[in-house]
């Protein structure tokens, strides 16, 4: 699960470099948002899916 988690924080920053950073405009700025937003999501959610004990 961590390596999800990384990998989805990984996807959230280059979004947001690209959404926020001025070097997109229009509509694919709005997309690299969207993109940011999901990626931080999953990031925080696998993380703490990742910290819980399995299920027996």
């Amino acid at each position: 699960m961590f390596c999800w988690s990384i990998t989805a924080l990984v996807v959230a920053i280059l979004a947001a470099l690209l959404g926020f950073g001025g070097l997109a405009t229009g509509t694919l700025a709005l997309f690299s948002r969207m993109v940011f937003l999901l990626g931080f999501i999953l990031f925080l959610a696998f993380l703490v899916q990742g910290r819980t004990p399995p299920v027996r």
